[in-house]
C-alpha cells in the first residue's frame, strides 16, 4: 500500500495537469509534500540543497524585480520561477520521504516509480492514439483544448501528448526510460525470467509512444542512448554489454532503412486511411532527413528562424519581461530575463554536474543519468524552452535532490558498499 501512494504521488508529481491557470496537480502536489515534509517530519537539509533553494529564490526575486521595473503585462516568468522552487522544495520532500520510509533502499525505489510512471504514461499516450474517445475524455481532463492551439496536430490525434502539453518535450522525457531502464533491471530482486517480460514489454511501449509524440526523443534516442550505455559499459556494469550497444545501433539503423522503405515502395497508401498512423510515418521520415542532409529539414529551417535577440545591451543584459514569438528556449529567456537570468537558471542544473563527480564509485550510474539528462534538456533548449519547465524540470529535480543527498551521505560517512556486509545508506542498491 505504501509503495503504491508513493507511485502514486511519484506520477502526479511528474505527469500532473493544469486544474487551473496558474496552479497545476504538480504544483499542488508539492505543496503538500512541502508540508509534510515541514510539519510533520521537519527534515533537515544538507548545505547542497539549502544553496540550491537559495539561488532559486533569487531567481524569483530577479523575474519580480525585472517584471515591476518594465511594468510588464504578463508575470508569466514570475509564476514560472516560483513554480520551479515550490515544485524542488517538493522533489526534496518526496525523496527525503522514502528516504525515511524505505531507508537503506530509498534510491532503488526512486528508480522504479519514476521508471514505470513514464511507461505508465506511454501506455496512456498509446491508448489516447488509437482511441477517439479515450483522446477526448483525456483532453476533457487535463483542459487541453482551452491551453493549447486548437489547429495544432495533437487536437485531431496526429500526435497525443498525453497527459502533459508539450511535444517535443513529452518525447525527451519518455526517452528518459530508457536511461532508467538498464538501473532497473540491476536493482530488481526477481527472476530473470520476470524481469525480462516486464521490462521487454515496458520498453515496447515507451518505445512505440515515441513515435506518437515528437521526432525530437526519436532524434536524442539516437544521439545519447549509445553514449550512456557506453559510459554504462565503462562502469563495468554487468547489466551493459557491448553487443547490446551494438544491438541498439544496428535497430536503429534497421528501422531508418524501413522508413525509408515507407516513401520508396509506397507503403504509405495501406494506411492512408488512418490518419493519425499515416501522419505519424510522415513525420518519422525527417529524422531520416536530419542525418542524411546535415541537419537541414524543415522543421530545423523553422527554428533557425526563430533565433534573434534583443538590440539593447541593457534588455540583451538583464531582460525586458517581454514575450516574443519565438519557440527556441534560449530567446525566450533571454528575452524575459536576459543573459543574467539566464546563466541563474543554467547553475542549478550545472551545479548538479559539478556534484556527480563527488559520488561514490560505486553508484557510478546515477552519473551518467544526470549527464545525459543534462544534455538532453540543454539540446532541447535550443529547440524550445525546457530548461526548468514542467513535467521535464519534476524527473530532473528528483535525479538532482538525489545526487546532493548521496553526495552529502558519502561526504559523512554513511555510505558502505553492499559487499562489505556493513551497516549501509544504500546497501542493496550499490554494486
Amino acid at each position: 500500500m505504501r509503495s503504491l501512494l508513493f507511485f502514486i504521488t511519484t506520477f502526479m508529481f511528474i505527469f500532473g495537469w493544469k486544474i487551473y491557470a496558474i496552479f497545476d496537480l504538480i504544483f499542488i502536489v508539492s505543496f503538500i509534500l512541502l508540508c509534510i515534509s515541514v510539519f510533520i517530519y521537519r527534515q533537515s537539509l544538507p548545505i547542497d540543497l539549502l544553496a540550491v533553494l537559495g539561488l532559486l529564490g533569487m531567481i524569483c526575486i530577479y523575474t519580480l524585480l525585472v517584471h515591476i521595473i518594465y511594468s510588464a503585462n504578463g508575470a508569466q516568468m514570475v509564476l514560472r520561477s516560483i513554480r520551479v522552487f515550490i515544485n524542488f522544495a517538493g522533489a526534496i520532500s518526496l525523496v527525503n520521504l522514502m528516504r525515511h520510509f524505505y531507508r537503506g533502499d530509498y534510491l532503488k525505489y526512486l528508480v522504479f516509480f519514476m521508471y514505470f510512471s513514464i511507461v505508465l504514461h506511454s501506455a496512456i499516450v498509446i491508448l489516447m492514439f488509437y482511441s477517439d474517445g479515450i483522446r477526448e475524455f483525456v483532453y476533457y481532463l487535463v483542459n487541453t483544448r482551452s491551453i493549447v492551439n486548437i489547429t495544432s496536430s495533437f487536437i485531431h490525434g496526429f500526435r497525443v501528448p498525453g497527459l502533459t502539453y508539450a511535444l517535443s518535450q513529452l518525447s525527451v522525457l519518455t526517452m528518459f526510460a530508457f536511461l532508467l531502464s538498464p538501473i532497473v533491471k540491476l536493482l530488481w530482486q526477481t527472476t530473470d525470467n520476470v524481469k525480462t517480460v516486464v521490462l521487454a514489454s515496458s520498453n515496447f511501449l515507451v518505445f512505440i509512444s515515441l513515435f506518437m509524440t515528437g521526432r525530437t526523443g526519436i532524434i536524442l534516442s539516437i544521439i545519447l542512448l549509445p553514449i550512456y550505455w557506453l559510459m554504462l559499459y565503462r562502469s563495468k556494469l554487468a547489466v551493459i554489454k557491448v553487443k547490446l550497444v551494438l544491438f541498439f545501433c544496428m535497430g536503429m539503423i534497421c528501422s531508418l532503412i524501413a522508413l525509408s522503405a515507407l516513401s520508396e515502395f509506397n507503403i504509405k497508401e495501406f494506411v492512408k486511411d488512418f490518419d493519425n498512423v499515416y501522419y505519424a510515418i510522415e513525420h518519422s521520415e525527417e529524422v531520416i532527413e536530419l542525418f542524411s542532409n546535415y541537419g537541414s529539414t524543415y522543421s530545423t529551417r523553422i527554428i533557425a528562424s526563430m533565433y534573434f535577440f534583443p538590440e539593447s545591451d541593457i534588455h540583451l543584459l538583464f531582460g525586458s519581461a517581454k514575450s516574443v514569438s519565438s519557440d527556441v528556449g534560449f530567446v525566450k529567456s533571454i528575452y524575459a530575463i536576459g543573459l543574467i537570468g539566464t546563466l541563474l537558471m543554467l547553475v542549478v542544473p550545472f551545479y548538479g554536474v559539478f556534484k556527480v563527480f563527488f559520488l561514490p564509485r560505486e553508484i557510478k550510474w546515477l552519473k551518467s543519468i544526470i549527464l545525459i539528462v543534462t544534455a538532453a534538456i540543454l539540446i532541447l533548449n535550443f529547440k524550445e524552452l525546457s530548461v526548468m519547465t514542467r513535467n521535464i524540470w519534476s524527473v530532473h529535480a528528483l535525479l538532482l535532490v538525489a545526487v546532493f543527498l548521496v553526495a552529502e551521505d558519502y561526504k559523512r560517512g554513511r555510505f558502505f558498499c553492499a559487499r562489505a556486509r556493513k551497516k549501509i545508506g544504500w546497501g542493496q542498491i550499490a554494486f
